[in-house]
């Protein structure tokens, strides 16, 4: 069974690993394997959700104090295992932070900072290192914003387990259907899922500022069936970029986006969902925020295929691997500390997140060796990191990838202007 099907297995049948993310049902892939890689964000969608109080930033309470101290170096958890959507918002300063520990079915939960700014609500948590469930606190709580139960939403979840032995995590909730447009402040309601247990009230406000662009366009693919997209509008959050768009209900996404601007920027995908709504289905992808607002982005749905696994001997010196139609990637350099490999490594071609999420590590016999964190890219470059822990020091090394089809589903790419 080749490695991708043994990752989709693992996230329908399989038991949640200690670093996860569960994404929503598009196959975008973001840097995270939580890890599921798009297979990482497989998005899941979210059955819980989640319980905090908001205390003021100048008075934190003992249990939250006290939690701050467990996280290594950080007093952030969105800076320590969130995504690149939580991480830029905890470098605006668009968090709040919470500080709250309660108890949901004998499970103590710490919940740490919320982060909203107009898009995705998003809270971060702890519990304790003895607990052999993280996330089980998830299974019986539900929302509602306004004393109004949330009927349609989705999210992603995400955990990891430090160093330290205890677990750290963040939920984000995905409002849709008429509730999807939230107002700049509500109060988040926690409630068991039979809705007989009131956990919390929880105040939000949005911070940051947004700007959304109406696309209005209707396209088209063509291949032995007609295959139509309605897009409705590009939204630019401060901690993200959304694109929003529908489908007939007979259809069904079975591709992925390409977004970059006219200065050949292109937007690292973070997570989407959607589902069916009155007569059709609604969708929106996200992508890392742009720093400054370009002049034009374009959307090019588009679908990458791995044709057959592909690996080469690490040596210790910088290897350059086919990736076939997508492009290559390039091993530079490696650092060793203990068990514990970090390789550094770049990507060249057209579907650059995407290759740099299919790459592992393999002993002689082809054992996979397990990744200890997100790929992160080191400031300023184009180049990105990946620790791999428990390799041998006799054993040969090899990385592994794939070689990809990429085809672009002509008809349905778009442009949009955004300096009109």
């Amino acid at each position: 069974m080749e490695k991708w099907e043994q990752e989709i297995m693992k996230q329908v049948n399989g038991a949640m690993p200690e670093t996860i993310e569960d994404r929503v049902n598009l196959t975008l892939k973001g840097l995270k394997r939580e890890r599921s890689r798009l297979l990482k964000q497989r998005y899941g969608i979210l059955t819980a959700a989640i319980l905090l109080i908001t205390i003021g930033m100048s008075s934190l309470s003992p249990s939250f104090a006290e939690s701050l101290k467990s996280l290594p170096l950080l007093k952030s958890v969105f800076e320590l295992v969130g995504g690149v959507d939580v991480k830029r918002g905890s470098e605006l300063q668009l968090t709040t932070e919470l500080g709250q520990k309660v108890k949901i079915n004998d499970q103590e939960i710490t919940f740490t900072e919320s982060l909203y700014d107009g898009s995705k609500i998003n809270l971060g948590w702890t519990v304790p290192s003895n607990d052999r469930d993280p996330w089980a606190f998830t299974e019986d709580i539900m929302f509602t914003i306004d004393g109004k139960r949330i009927e349609d939403y989705g999210g992603n979840i995400s955990y990891e387990k430090l160093d330290n032995g205890m677990y750290a995590g963040t939920i984000s909730i995905d409002v849709r259907g008429d509730e999807h447009s939230l107002p700049e402040s509500f109060v988040l309601g926690l409630m068991s899922t039979d809705e007989t247990i009131t956990y919390a009230n929880i105040p939000i406000v949005q911070e940051g500022e947004y700007q959304t662009y109406t696309i209005g366009q209707t396209k088209t693919w063509d291949d032995n069936e007609v295959f139509q997209v309605d897009y409705d509008a590009v939204t630019l959050y401060p901690t993200t970029t959304e694109i929003s768009f529908s489908l007939p209900k007979s259809t069904t996404l079975f591709w992925d986006f390409h977004v970059y601007d006219d200065q050949g920027r292109v937007l690292q995908p973070i997570s989407s969902g959607g589902g069916g709504y009155k007569d059709k289905n609604h969708f929106k992808a996200y992508f890392e925020p742009f720093e400054m607002i370009p002049n034009k982005i374009f959307i090019k749905p588009y679908m990458l295929n791995p044709s057959s696994k592909i690996r080469g001997e690490w040596k210790g010196k910088p290897i350059t691997i086919d990736q076939g139609k997508a492009g290559s990637l390039t091993i530079l350099d490696q650092t060793k500390e203990h068990n514990k490999l970090t390789l550094t490594y770049e990507a060249e071609g057209y579907r650059i997140f995407e290759q740099l999420d299919r790459i592992w590590l393999e002993d002689s016999k082809g054992v996979q060796y397990h990744e200890n964190d997100t790929a992160t890219r080191i400031d300023g470059t184009n180049k990105y990191q990946l620790t791999f822990s428990n390799v041998s020091d006799i054993d040969p090394i090899y990385i592994s990838t794939y070689k990809f089809n990429t085809n672009y589903l002509e008809g349905l790419e778009v442009s949009v202007d955004l300096k009109q």
